[in-house]
């Protein structure tokens, strides 16, 4: 997450693209270092039609690659 980029808040969208990134690399069994530094939930994300945006899997499947 870019700081420079809504105060490296973390959106719906990049969530979607984390979540992509880690099924590849399980399918291709590829390693993953994820170094980020973040500012948390971004308020009002509009990128979604969920309520409390619960629906990314990013962390399970980053667990389940370890």
């Amino acid at each position: 997450y870019d700081y420079m980029v809504l105060a490296g808040t973390q959106g719906l969208q990049n969530h979607r693209k984390k979540d992509r990134m880690f099924e590849v690399a399980e399918q291709l069994k590829l390693p993953i270092i994820l170094l980020a530094e973040g500012g948390g939930g971004r308020p009002g994300d509009t990128d979604g039609a969920g309520i409390a945006g619960l629906d990314c899997l990013a962390f399970q499947l980053y667990a389940a690659l370890s």
